[in-house]
């Protein structure tokens, strides 16, 4: 009963934080954000680069973890003997 409490506290809590940036900040993306670089140091502008280099470090990653996590349930599945491993 204790940790399900926990449980919904923290999750009551992370609801008010998302929901207390939702309604402060929605109301300042835009196009012009979305898709203008940042200027100055990151202090104006917009978030255009940073949304692409994310998608380019997304696929970077899975390209490595898709090939090596299927190999290894691949070589489990079929080859490994059953063990405490």
């Amino acid at each position: 009963m204790c940790m399900a409490g926990a449980a919904c506290l923290t999750v009551l809590v992370m609801l008010a934080i998302i929901g207390q940036i939702l309604s402060r900040g929605l109301g300042q993306v835009n196009l012009y954000f979305l898709l203008e670089s940042p200027r100055p140091m990151g202090r104006e502008g917009g978030i255009f680069s940073t949304i692409v280099s994310t998608l380019y470090l997304t696929a970077f990653a899975l390209s490595i973890a898709v090939p090596l996590s299927v190999g290894t349930a691949i070589y489990l599945t079929e080859y490994a003997r059953p063990g405490k491993l």
